[in-house]
């Protein structure tokens, strides 16, 4: 059977509803072949067998709709293809069909493969970074990461020129880039130039930085804090350095005060004395006044406790130990000033003749008590020398002062103190 004596049958019907559907599916595959710029050989296949489609199938099929059983009206073309076998036109459009389904595939793997208008296009709005590109005439490219950032200025952009007058109106400057903070983010907006062919043209890169931003707001913040405790620092160090030389000045006052007081006391001592050695007498007085006469290498020949003894009983003072008095040099040295104080006092305020020193070690501390057999004082109260010992004492332990029923200086000194040689 021909062509055309099965155009009025079902199968005819058929025929042409496929003709219409392959002629649909032939323009789709030559779009998308000439919008990838697949290879060119592809493309002419493709655009021929779409115009051998429409010029001789539906063009044809058309002609039949319309003109009917009048032989006379149809075109000779029309009338030649009417004659061909019916299964000639179905062999056809099984090709055509195949060669859709290849197209397709053919189309897909090569656009997978290669680079296409639309790929870059996809790629630079995958970008986390925002670009924008134009010139003083037009926006040739936007991406959606820089949509999504400007999106809240609600303006349609149409030259690079407006678009960033726009940033700087909204942002601060950061060297030569700009600072816009927007929907709790903050943006970092940078611009630059380049020429394509002699025209120049405008880039403009947009870049989320608000962690960076939280982290310096949070460096600053911290930077400002240790500023603070920098400038507490240098006044606490200053501090120190004032109360160091109060210390110092303090200290030369007491010992200044400790040997006047000796030199009198043994200046006393040896004007009630009937029989004077001149030589002891000098020796004591060069000992007792080593600040005075500006020996500052002045050392004695025994330790400062067992001169602090010895002078005690030049001034009438006997001192009776009782205990193991600690070795520690800082300690005797402390020791010392208590003695040569107590003996000072007893002579002038209680006219005692004998100052008991017992040491002993009681609860994980040691013990030593100061006190003499002269008369017992109404109160203590502490002053000059005196207040000067127990700010001494106090740098290395504690001390409690006694008045009833006899004067008692208590020296408190933790054993990790104490030193055994």
């Amino acid at each position: 059977m021909t062509l055309g004596e099965v155009l009025s049958t079902p199968l005819g019907y058929m025929l042409r509803i496929l003709a219409i559907v392959f002629f649909y599916c032939q323009y789709y595959e030559c779009v998308v072949a000439i919008n990838q710029k697949v290879d060119r050989r592809f493309v002419v296949v493709s655009t021929a067998l779409l115009l051998f489609s429409f010029v001789f199938f539906v063009g044809m099929i058309e002609n039949l709709a319309s003109i009917g059983e009048n032989k006379g009206e149809r075109l000779p073309i029309v009338l030649i293809l009417l004659e061909i076998p019916w299964i000639y036109f179905a062999a056809y459009e099984g090709f055509q069909f195949v060669f859709f389904v290849f197209s397709i595939f053919w189309i897909k793997r090569y656009t997978d493969t290669r680079l296409a208008n639309h790929s870059i296009k996809q790629a630079i709005d995958m970008l986390p970074l925002g670009v924008y590109v134009g010139n003083a005439e037009k926006t040739y490219l936007i991406n959606l990461t820089m949509q999504d950032n400007v999106k809240i200025w609600k303006v349609l952009f149409t030259n690079a020129e407006d678009f960033w007058n726009c940033v700087v109106a909204e942002s601060k400057e950061s060297g030569e880039s700009r600072i816009v903070d927007v929907e709790n983010k903050t943006l970092l907006f940078s611009k630059s130039t380049f020429e394509i062919e002699g025209k120049e043209y405008t880039k403009i890169t947009s870049q989320d930085v608000t962690e960076r931003a939280k982290k310096t707001k949070e460096l600053f913040a911290v930077n400002n804090r240790l500023k603070g405790v920098l400038e507490r620092v240098k006044n606490i160090k200053n501090e120190s350095e004032e109360l160091a030389k109060a210390k110092e000045f303090l200290s030369t006052k007491t010992r200044v005060h400790d040997e006047m007081g000796h030199i009198l006391l043994l200046g006393k001592y040896y004007f009630d004395s009937i029989n004077v050695n001149e030589e002891e007498l000098l020796e004591n007085l060069k000992k007792s006044n080593s600040i005075l006469l500006n020996d500052k290498d002045a050392e004695y020949e025994e330790d400062e406790y067992a001169e602090a003894v010895r002078l005690s009983n030049v001034i009438g003072i006997e001192v009776e130990s009782e205990g193991d008095i600690p070795k520690d040099k800082e300690i005797r040295h402390v020791l010392a000033i208590s003695v040569k104080e107590c003996a000072a006092n007893a002579v002038k305020h209680a006219e005692a003749k004998t100052l008991f020193v017992r040491s002993r070690v009681e609860d994980e501390r040691t013990v030593v008590e100061i006190s003499n057999d002269g008369a017992a004082p109404l109160s203590v109260v502490p002053t000059g020398g005196l207040k000067s010992l127990i700010s001494t004492i106090e740098e290395i332990g504690e001390c409690s002062i006694e008045s009833r029923p006899a004067f008692k200086l208590t020296i408190f000194i933790k054993n990790d103190r104490v030193i055994d040689e």
